[in-house]
């Protein structure tokens, strides 16, 4: 199941890449490439919600693990909407920021918990990255002109 979760992942990929070089150049079919890489990818993290938590060890992790596969499921569904102007992609992108809001707190957490000092220093930087992520895309969004 391992190999076939990789392999579902590289084609979403490529599918959801080519969709949107479609989607770009105006050419038709790109929002059936858009839907059914968005869509796959989507299932690619379900998967992983459901088998590639299991090995984390702590609870921190497993729930760093989950917020981070549920932050992956919104923002691609909020990408989808978006670029198939579907009604209510701002309310997928705004729940989206959320979520990555709180992987990167709980992240957060989870490094200053950990002993390994190896762990700490990934989970810290992935962290930061996390962060920097989502003030680019906080001051991107229509959703920070409610706050000026």
């Amino acid at each position: 199941m391992n190999r076939i979760n990789k392999t579902l992942g590289v084609i979403s990929i490529i599918v959801l890449i080519v969709g949107v070089i479609f989607k770009k150049m105006h050419w038709p079919g790109a929002g059936v490439f858009l839907t059914i890489g968005a869509v796959a990818l989507v299932a690619f993290f379900i998967i992983y919600l459901l088998m590639g938590i299991k090995p984390l060890s702590t609870d921190l992790e497993k729930a760093c693990g989950y917020a981070g596969g549920i932050t992956m499921c919104l923002t691609l569904l909020g990408f989808l909407w978006k670029m198939q102007h579907w009604p209510g992609a701002g309310i997928l992108i705004l729940l989206s920021l959320c979520a990555l809001l709180v992987t990167c707190v709980l992240l957060i957490i989870d490094s200053i918990k950990e002993t390994d000092s190896n762990k700490q220093s990934i989970k810290t930087l992935f962290a930061f990255i996390l962060a920097v992520i989502f003030a680019i895309l906080f001051m991107l969004t229509p959703v920070f002109s409610m706050f000026k």
